[in-house]
């Protein structure tokens, strides 16, 4: 159980703000995989750009009704916002932590492609930069989510995203019929905005939230936001949420962008639209029922 205290304990470092946690950044990012194996995850290489950990039922038991993904952040930072990083893969997760953590049947930790690659060089650039939210990127990640429903026979899915992987999941569940429930933490719902807002260059290769909401009529959405924050506050997202007032919007007294997401999951996990894991086990189909 080290590696699991020890994402969990970098987790609370990083939230609350600790002196070294920057200094342990490397050793942080390589100790995520081991603490997903040591929880129960399974390590895929779905692809040569994309690889993805899920967790699932024990052989025998009847089929999740929902697979509960969560999806990583943009991952590294860039340097004063100008320069991007040379591998994207995350320092800290706070996607990876809220997985760990989660006690739901069916889990999946999906990063962003290019993430937790030993060859990132075969990466394109762009799907870290201007096009993280590109077709390229979302079609990848659709197969990704096509592949974990059918290894572990979900028939819907619940997405989660922090920071740009709640942008993804959004963008996500307007092309796909079987999600029944996004929930974004901090995360920017009008790129366009949030560009112009960081002062950084408009992400012309990307797909914008806002101009896809048409395909979110139907979805059950929950978006979190810090009041605190200062990369993805509500003000920036405030076209989208006015388009669909159905979308629920709840900012969080205090919380920042980072903080304390992890540590007091449970106040955000209450009150919306994700299946309380009792109520998977007990709703639990065979392959062969209708929905």
């Amino acid at each position: 159980m080290r590696s699991l205290w020890g994402i969990f304990a970098v987790a609370l470092c990083w939230a609350l703000g600790l002196t070294g946690c920057a200094l342990q950044s490397s050793r942080i990012s390589s100790s995520i995989p081991g603490t997903l194996a040591e929880s129960g995850y399974k390590e895929v290489l779905f692809n040569p750009h994309q690889r993805l950990w899920y967790r699932a039922q024990q052989t025998g038991t009847a089929p999740a009704l929902r697979l509960r993904v969560y999806i990583e952040g943009d991952g590294a930072s860039w340097w004063q916002r100008k320069i991007p990083p040379a591998d994207p893969t995350p320092r800290v997760s706070i996607s990876a932590a809220l997985a760990v953590l989660d006690d739901f049947p069916t889990v999946a930790y999906l990063p962003r492609p290019c993430q937790w690659l030993a060859n990132v060089q075969s990466c394109p650039q762009a799907w870290w930069t201007g096009g993280r939210f590109g077709e390229e990127v979302i079609a990848l990640s659709m197969n990704s989510l096509d592949w974990l429903k059918h290894q572990t026979g979900a028939f819907e899915l619940e997405l989660i995203g922090h920071s740009g992987g709640g942008t993804l999941a959004v963008l996500l569940a307007a092309r796909r019929p079987d999600v029944h429930c996004v929930i974004t933490l901090a995360s920017p719902l009008d790129t366009a905005a949030w560009a112009r807002a960081m002062s950084v260059g408009a992400l012309r290769e990307s797909h914008n939230p806002l101009t896809v909401a048409a395909g979110l009529h139907d979805v059950p959405m929950w978006h979190y936001f810090g009041s605190q924050d200062e990369i993805a506050p509500e003000e920036i997202s405030k076209l989208f949420l006015q388009k669909w007032p159905h979308a629920k919007s709840v900012v969080i007294e205090g919380w920042t962008h980072t903080k304390p997401w992890v540590t007091r999951a449970r106040e955000f996990k209450k009150e919306n639209c994700l299946m309380d894991a009792r109520a998977s086990d007990s709703t639990s189909r065979s392959p062969g029922t209708d929905l």
